[in-house]
């Protein structure tokens, strides 16, 4: 069973949540314990329904007691058989006919030369200023797999860099858009599922899809299986330690509720690289799209009939510059790991 080497409490039925004319349950279950460390959680929120997308249920979060990890998760965590319950009104990655961009992730000649001028002032954010290509940035080209590849923007546009990509995406429907629009080899289903050989990528992304998996531990594991030596790891996930989630606690936008079974620290990231096998890692956080994660947190507050009375363009100014000082309270949380 999924969950059998990890400590597990006893099995509970999450309530029916805003949309009360549902009548069905997600069983779910209990987790006191962190997952990754072993520590144990403290709740921190309870009551928490869906304000996005009206999936069922009633949850609450915890967090790691261990300051050196402080990753916090859902709980109750859904069954594994039914986590697809939470996506059945989640909107797909993108829209039928839309072409992916030729090269999605990449800066503009004055943005790449301006980094090039931060990382030499600014050494200690030096990674973090290797930002284009997810991370990739300077890497020769070889087999890319982006674990969540949606529609396949970020690997099509990769291809075009060279890369040899393929994608993987538990959404059907986006999966069919990717290959049918981009030629990619994509396919369907978890990244365990695929049984790839070891050593079969030069590199794997992940950009806000570990915090959906339901178990990081396996997913850790897999991913350093399939690397070949010298690859890459790049995972980006939202950071429980966030500026963000300071501000607006339950209703910050990056605890997505019931959909975010686990939620990261760089620490944490840090202890599953580590874990995992990886020798060498930087986890740092970013502020990348800060003012449309704070105003979507206003949002979710407005909708719990709580007033959210915050000057977003103050708050993601200053968030990017705390970031760019080396505070660790970016609303995203980056792990770059090399096998």
């Amino acid at each position: 069973m999924l969950f059998a080497a990890h400590q597990l409490a006893s099995l509970s039925i999450a309530e029916l949540g805003n949309d009360h004319s549902m009548t069905n349950t997600i069983k779910s279950f209990v987790r006191t314990n962190c997952i990754g460390c072993g520590c144990e959680g403290s709740i921190i929120y309870s009551g928490l329904s869906d304000r996005l997308f009206g999936a069922p249920g009633i949850w609450g979060t915890r967090k790691c007691s261990n300051t050196n990890c402080g990753m916090a998760w859902l709980d109750p965590l859904p069954e594994t058989a039914e986590i697809h319950k939470l996506y059945q009104a989640y909107w797909t990655h993108g829209h039928p006919g839309t072409v992916p961009a030729a090269n999605p992730e990449i800066s503009s000649l004055g943005k790449r030369q301006l980094r090039r001028f931060l990382r030499y002032v600014l050494p200690w954010r030096r990674y973090a200023l290797q930002s284009d290509s997810r991370y990739l940035e300077g890497m020769k080209p070889g087999r890319l797999l982006d674990v969540g590849c949606g529609m396949g923007e970020f690997a099509a546009g990769m291809a075009k860099l060279g890369w040899d990509a393929y994608g993987i995406d538990f959404d059907a429907a986006a999966i069919s858009v990717a290959e049918r629009q981009t030629g990619l080899k994509v396919e369907v289903g978890s990244l365990a599922e695929q049984n790839y050989p070891s050593e079969s990528f030069d590199a794997i992304t992940m950009s806000n899809v570990i915090e959906h998996v339901p178990d990081p531990v396996e997913t850790f594991d897999e991913c350093f299986r399939v690397l070949r030596k010298g690859g890459r790891l790049v995972i980006i996930t939202p950071n429980i330690n966030s500026s963000g989630h300071n501000i607006y606690g339950k209703n910050w936008r990056g605890l997505e509720v019931p959909r975010h079974l686990y939620l990261f620290s760089i620490q944490s990231l840090k202890h599953f690289a580590r874990k995992a096998g990886f020798f060498e890692y930087q986890a740092f956080t970013s502020a990348g799209a800060v003012q449309s994660m704070l105003s979507s947190s206003i949002e979710i507050a407005n909708k719990n009939g709580e007033i959210a009375d915050a000057n977003v363009v103050l708050s993601a100014n200053l968030e990017k510059i705390a970031v760019m000082m080396g505070r660790q309270c970016g609303e995203w949380a980056v792990l770059v790991a090399d096998k």
